[in-house]
């Protein structure tokens, strides 16, 4: 797969988890009677906690060697940016899949938690 390629299929993934987040959220809002504000506000609250655990440390060792791969004299050159564009972008593509498998945990959470608000309509929610 060429570079071009592989940045088409990373933006239709990113595309698609920001569409797919964005029907749940709307979901989500109308089951808990929350304003999408409340929702995104409860969501953020709780990636942000992901993040901290699962993300941070593989964006700290990511970014260190970045540091030091920027640092080498014997890399000043152009020669190897297409093996660390593919790097930087599988990064991306996993941290994407992981952003939004967190956001559909959140979401399932947070229908969980309105479906046990409304426990005369719980049947009705699909």
């Amino acid at each position: 797969m060429d570079e071009a390629s592989a940045v088409t299929v990373l933006c239709r993934q990113l595309i698609a988890g920001v569409l797919i987040s964005d029907l749940l959220i709307d979901r989500v809002c109308e089951m808990s009677g929350q304003t999408r504000e409340q929702a995104l506000d409860q969501l953020i609250g709780d990636v942000t906690r992901e993040l901290d655990d699962q993300q941070l440390r593989t964006l700290q060792v990511e970014l260190s060697g970045s540091c030091k791969t920027l640092q080498d004299p014997n890399r000043a050159s152009y020669g190897a940016l297409g093996s660390r564009v593919e790097e930087v972008l599988a990064l991306a593509e996993q941290q994407a899949r992981e952003i939004v498998s967190a956001a559909r945990a959140a979401a399932t959470e947070i229908t969980a938690s309105a479906r046990a608000q409304q426990p005369g309509s719980a049947h009705d929610i699909p």
